[in-house]
């Protein structure tokens, strides 16, 4: 079901505290990688995986959007809504997925999401000249295959350099297709021994 009002919070980059353990190596790692279809940032709570991420949209020189997931994103027209509208925050780009967008705002079960997924990285192909990212945060949220087969597909037919970059955060590894990725050469990932190597020589100087 399409949301009526939108929550403007969920494309809002986390403010950052003073307290925050520095990381430029992973935050060169990520520029490094990004011309990965995926960069997959799993670890339990409490290493970092926000800030990191936080940093470097703020650093970065290419465009980037931020989506806060939560469980009603489960929901794939609730999902596609929010992923245009994260699209269209990016500077530049408020016009972008036009047809998308009249597809979503006229849903009535007719179409599937998979076809209005396609009309948008139609879109999405026509108007890309250089490198973007998104940014999903807390993946760990989203339970409904039908979701990771939207995500699995995006990763898919998207091109990746100029394309689309899509960042994931979570708590635990997500049902996608990964060994595919791996295996293709288009997934860079840090994972828990990764951030606790950065926070063991943090704290031992």
């Amino acid at each position: 079901m399409k949301p009526s009002i939108l929550l403007r919070t969920k494309f809002m980059i986390p403010r950052q505290g003073t307290d925050r353990l520095p990381r430029p190596h992973l935050l060169e790692w990520l520029e490094k990688h990004i011309d990965r279809r995926l960069i997959l940032i799993s670890a339990p709570p409490g290493y970092g995986k926000t800030t990191l991420l936080a940093d470097l949209a703020i650093t970065t020189t290419l465009p980037v959007g931020w989506y806060q997931l939560d469980p009603a994103d489960n929901d794939p027209t609730v999902f596609l809504t929010y992923l245009l509208e994260t699209l269209r925050q990016i500077e530049g780009a408020s016009n972008l997925g036009e047809s998308a967008k009249t597809l979503l705002d006229s849903v009535d079960g007719e179409l599937s999401p998979l076809r209005i997924l396609t009309v948008l990285i139609n879109e999405l192909t026509d108007c890309l000249t250089g490198d973007w990212m998104v940014i999903l945060e807390d993946y760990h949220l989203i339970t409904n295959p039908a979701l990771h087969n939207l995500v699995d597909y995006l990763l898919g037919k998207m091109f990746p350099a100029p394309g689309l970059h899509v960042l994931i955060s979570t708590r635990v590894d997500p049902s996608l297709a990964l060994p595919r990725l791996r295996a293709r050469g288009m997934l860079a990932e840090l994972r828990t021994r990764d951030l606790r190597l950065l926070r063991e020589k943090f704290v031992l100087g």
